[in-house]
Parts: structure tokens; C-alpha cells; sequence
């Protein structure tokens, strides 16, 4: 039988990395005066990527449709390479979950653009458990739609399989997309949300190539 292949997604998921993209989007919107506090960005930005994103944030600014967003984007991203730099954004349990299932079919689906998502693996080291990364560039539409999850599928070549994730827009991408889904507070209780999941005989749950 084939391993059950297993999708994460990224922040929030796999590394505890939103309050550096709510750092990196302060500075970013700092010059355009638009005060960020943690609970905005936990409401407006947590499962969303970074161009829904920034419409959100700046929806209520006099000048907000003659911004130039993709010059936005491309600070904010600049930023958050450079507040994650010497960070480790994944604990010692997840890193340890990733060696105990390296022989599994796994898979990073993230709204996240690539060069900060290969960056935060890059920092937690740990770019070389994941069979493929699909990020921001990669698809037409994003989560809450299935193409992101139905992508890392294609790629790994199952048509089963489980999904972690800690956003509303996430888990109903991998519902959509056919996947068992797992609800992920916070990173630190992956490891054991994995662990007893795949414990759980269902022979229903089978991928097939």
C-alpha cells in the first residue's frame, strides 16, 4: 500500500511565522500611515495571500487606488526575508515529526509568494522533507479554491490524502480539492495531530498513483 500522502500548509501550520509577516507588513504600510495592530492582521490577514491582503488593509485610505501595489508587494516581501533572517521559525517536535515521516509523499500548499516561503523553509531547514511547494505564483486562484490543493496532488501523483491546516479559506481548499482535513491551532500541537491521525487505521483513506 501506498503511504497516505500528507499536505501542510505553511504559516501558522508547519511554522510559527504570522507575527513576522505582521511585522513585515507594519513596516511596509508605516510610510503609507496605516496602523497595523496584531488583531487586525489576525483578522484581516491570517489564510489570505498577500495581494488580498493589502486590498484589505488599504481599502480605507483616500489614496488607495492610485497605491502601486505590486511595488507594495515587493516591500513587503523584502521585509519579511529580512526580519526572518537567523530566526527558526519551526520547533525541535516538528522537525523531529518531519524525519519520522520523510518516507511519506508530503507537500507545502501555502498563499505565500515563493521567495518567502523558500525562505522560511531555508530558516527552519527543512526544505528537503517536502516532495513539492506550491505557493502564491503557482496557481490562478487561491484558497478557499481547490487549485492550490488539486495542484500538490497532481504533483505528487495521489488522488487521497490529508490535509493540516489552520484557516477557514485552507481547510475548505482541501475539503474542495477531496482531502481529509485536520484543524491546526497553533504549530506546537502538529506533531501529535499527526501522529494520531496516522494511527488511526481507515482503509478508506488509500492514495492511488
Amino acid at each position: 500500500m501506498i503511504p497516505i500522502a500528507l499536505f501542510f500548509d505553511l504559516d501558522g501550520t508547519l511554522v510559527d511565522s504570522e507575527r513576522y509577516h505582521w511585522r513585515a507588513w507594519q513596516a511596509t504600510l508605516q510610510p503609507l500611515n496605516v496602523d497595523l495592530p496584531w488583531q487586525v492582521y489576525q483578522k484581516e490577514g491570517i489564510g489570505h495571500p498577500d495581494p488580498v491582503i493589502l486590498r484589505r488593509l488599504t481599502q480605507g485610505i483616500s489614496n488607495a487606488a492610485l497605491l502601486d501595489h505590486t511595488h507594495i508587494l515587493q516591500m513587503k516581501e523584502k521585509h519579511f526575508i529580512r526580519i526572518i533572517r537567523g530566526e527558526d521559525p519551526i520547533s525541535k517536535e516538528v522537525r523531529e515529526l518531519l524525519q519520522e515521516i520523510r518516507e511519506r509523499p508530503l507537500a507545502v500548499v501555502t498563499s505565500s509568494p515563493r521567495r518567502e516561503a523558500a525562505a522560511l523553509l531555508e530558516c527552519a531547514a527543512v526544505s528537503w522533507a517536502f516532495r513539492t511547494v506550491v505557493c502564491l505564483e503557482d496557481v490562478r486562484s487561491h484558497k478557499p479554491d481547490p487549485e492550490p490543493y488539486r495542484m500538490a496532488m497532481e504533483r505528487l501523483q495521489v488522488k487521497k490524502g490529508i490535509a493540516f491546516e489552520d484557516s477557514e479559506s485552507g481547510m475548505a481548499s482541501a475539503r474542495s480539492a477531496g482531502l481529509e482535513v485536520v484543524c491546526v491551532s497553533i504549530p506546537s500541537e502538529l506533531p501529535e495531530l499527526v501522529r494520531a491521525r496516522l494511527t488511526i487505521p481507515r482503509s478508506e483513506i488509500r492514495n492511488s498513483r
